[in-house]
């Protein structure tokens, strides 16, 4: 599916990039894992794995991972059970909980890693969830998936759920936090966790950045602007900027129908992800903005045929005015060259091509993220 991505960079360009890129903590804020949990064990280990080894390749310091459930039990049991498949790779893999451990991560792989695409180091991985069904309406389970790591907390998937709208229900744009929804983001700032807005509806967001104590974030997500029309998945310029005016953070997806209209049918290039970028940062500033693929590392064309396209339209409720829903081939699926955290390095040559400073490119890569986890997390 990779395609050879041409920037033409000169060598100058080039060499600046690579240079920027290994000194960058490099931290994408969303990405799944296809596969990992399947009934065949060593099937399912080697895509965890895989996971860390593409994270390397791609010289990222963390990837935040999507876990979770339909239940306490079943969340509780996928976060142990990742733990318990990164523990066979301890030189490799490092959990994080903290931001010193983001720079921990990248002080530890710092020996042996070079730009080109070598396995050494050690990569991190940040818990995610990216709905909060598993509470199953009990603010008190916060408290154990605190404990059991998770650091990121999405409100709401697409649709309704008890503590507020999602972007796909029909009732996003006026519908605003449930009264357990308020106690739930009282209970997020009091355990100091990053409260997600990424797929939750217009009202509910807009909300949750007026009464929450601390700055939510969009994890991955995209910008309405860019397209010059409002769609599901996206944020408007009314939504960021509030968002950024609290000290939020937004990183942009790789997905190829958010980053343009025809993304689905035509397909994406790096040139249209950066167009996602460069008005974010003329929106709300540089500080604000950063890289949340919504990568699902691992998946295959056989993996997407034989079950994506089945469950694509249960998965997204019904929106007459969204293109989203459209099917479209595999190759379609991310942008192109950017199917995988290994080809991280190509958005730093990109930033470098359309004259990014030193400081701006280190601050999109994961500056702005890491200053950001310090604020809620902490050291």
């Amino acid at each position: 599916m990779s395609k050879v991505v041409d920037l033409k960079l000169t060598k100058d360009e080039r060499d600046r990039a690579e240079g920027l890129h290994e000194r960058a903590i490099v931290i994408n804020t969303l990405t799944g894992c296809h596969g990992w949990q399947s009934p065949w064990r060593e099937f399912g280990r080697r895509r965890a794995h895989n996971l860390i080894e593409k994270g390397l390749e791609g010289g990222c310091t963390v990837n935040s991972l999507t876990l979770g459930g339909t239940s306490i039990g079943e969340a509780a049991m996928a976060t142990s059970a990742w733990d318990d498949v990164m523990s066979a790779i301890p030189e490799k893999a490092k959990k994080i909980l903290s931001a010193r451990d983001i720079e921990e991560a990248k002080m530890e792989g710092k020996a042996g890693y070079v730009i080109n695409f070598q396995n050494t180091g050690k990569a991190g991985y940040i818990i995610n969830f990216q709905n909060t069904v598993a509470l199953e309406g009990r603010v008190a389970a916060l408290n154990l998936f605190h404990k059991l790591g998770l650091r990121i907390l999405q409100l709401t998937y697409q649709k309704a759920e008890l503590v507020g709208d999602g972007c796909g229900s029909r009732r996003a744009q006026t519908t605003g936090l449930s009264d357990f929804g308020l106690a739930v983001v009282e209970r997020l700032n009091q355990l100091r966790m990053v409260i997600d807005l990424s797929h939750v509806g217009h009202a509910t967001t807009i909300e949750t950045i007026e009464v929450s104590r601390q700055p939510p974030a969009f994890t991955h997500t995209n910008c309405h602007g860019t397209y010059g029309f409002e769609f599901m998945r996206g944020k408007s310029d009314e939504e960021l900027q509030a968002m950024a005016e609290r000290g939020g953070v937004a990183g942009m997806t790789a997905i190829a129908r958010f980053v343009r209209e025809e993304g689905d049918l035509e397909g994406s290039d790096i040139n249209h992800y950066l167009d996602h970028i460069d008005y974010a940062v003329d929106l709300i500033g540089v500080d604000h903005v950063g890289l949340g693929f919504d990568i699902n590392e691992g998946i295959t064309p056989e993996d997407y045929y034989g079950v994506h396209n089945q469950t694509y339209e249960a998965r997204f409720q019904t929106d007459p005015t969204s293109h989203v829903r459209r099917r479209h081939p595999f190759e379609h699926y991310y942008v192109f060259g950017l199917d995988s955290i290994a080809r991280t390095p190509y958005v730093t040559e990109g930033l470098v091509k359309r004259g990014y400073s030193d400081d701006e490119i280190l601050k999109i890569l994961g500056g702005n993220w890491l200053r950001y986890f310090r604020t809620i997390w902490g050291e």
